[in-house]
């Protein structure tokens, strides 16, 4: 008797917490939802003409401010339309791309979330850029830019923020854009 007592009160632990575990991630999808859906109601307003580097810069400082993340960067096909933030001295708008993960992600067309500065491949030997996050931006099956974000020493990225970026450029970036320059 004791150990079947211990078995169903044991039982009744691994359902409730299996519970829990559901409920809390239907809260957490919940929550990067309205993320998601907040920042792009921000930045409607500013894509609805395209893709400029007007409407990128006011596009990424509203990420930004959102995600509380280094640094954010808009591309086009071969320069930088927007990047404010850390780093913002040398990844400078109307230049072109200055990291190889960004042409790995463009060529590839995957997101990519990279945790080091090699893997960035920024040639500023003083970029304190450390992590990022570079997704595609998709015009029907054309790439036709990157949504990317950054991390530092001190402000580092993880997983949600990876399927933060993935979901704005799906779901906000790219379908507000009607051109991209």
């Amino acid at each position: 008797p004791p150990m079947i007592v211990i078995n169903a009160m044991g039982a009744a632990i691994f359902v409730k917490a299996l519970s829990l575990q559901r409920r809390l991630r239907e809260q957490r999808d919940s929550t990067q939802a309205r993320r998601i859906l907040s920042i792009a109601s921000q930045t409607v307003a500013h894509l609805r003409g395209g893709l400029t580097p007007d409407s990128a810069r006011a596009t990424a400082a509203i990420i930004l401010a959102e995600t509380g993340v280094a640094a954010v960067a808009i591309t086009g096909e071969t320069t930088i339309l927007a990047h404010v933030g850390v780093g913002e001295d040398h990844h400078q708008a109307g230049a072109h791309w200055r990291t190889k993960g960004t042409r790995l992600a463009f060529e590839k067309g995957t997101a990519l979330f990279l945790h080091d500065r090699d893997s960035i491949g920024c040639d500023a030997a003083d970029c304190p850029l450390r992590e990022a996050i570079i997704v595609p931006l998709r015009k029907g099956k054309a790439i036709r830019g990157c949504l990317k974000i950054y991390g530092t020493k001190d402000r580092p990225l993880d997983q949600p923020l990876f399927e933060l970026a993935k979901g704005l450029a799906e779901h906000s970036i790219a379908a507000y854009s009607t051109d991209i320059t």
